[in-house]
């Protein structure tokens, strides 16, 4: 019996791997055939003082953890959503899905509002 539960843990492992790698497929396969005229990098103009290279140290540390929480509450969203749909068949495996989606709420919608912050700053800046 306790082989059989080990070998379903390990079975929903792989589920969830399979799924998480497909995932990231379709989403990098989506992501390099997407255009890119509206979005421009420059590299390579450096910074001259230490002003201008902390303000864009700053501004890339930003932009990464609103990335970082958006993308952490989406997949906690996801993942509670398919612990709640997988309640019939896995009773106690649902008993934490309203927190999996709640903390997921709440991470999705920071980084937006830090987000409109964040540009509304911007915009009244001038830059």
């Amino acid at each position: 019996m306790i082989e059989k539960t080990k070998l379903s843990k390990i079975g929903q492992n792989s589920r969830f791997l399979r799924f998480v790698v497909a995932s990231f497929t379709l989403f990098w396969v989506s992501a390099k055939n997407t255009q890119a005229d509206s979005f421009s990098v420059t590299w390579g103009e450096g910074s001259n003082t230490a002003e201008s290279f902390l303000t864009s140290l700053s501004t890339m540390i930003m932009n990464g953890l609103l990335a970082i929480s958006f993308c952490a509450g989406t997949g906690l969203i996801i993942w509670g959503f398919v612990s709640m749909a997988n309640r019939d068949s896995n009773p106690q495996g649902a008993q934490g899905a309203w927190k999996k989606v709640a903390f997921g709420g709440c991470l999705v919608s920071l980084s937006f509002i830090l987000g409109i912050v964040k540009a509304t700053m911007k915009s009244a800046a001038g830059s």
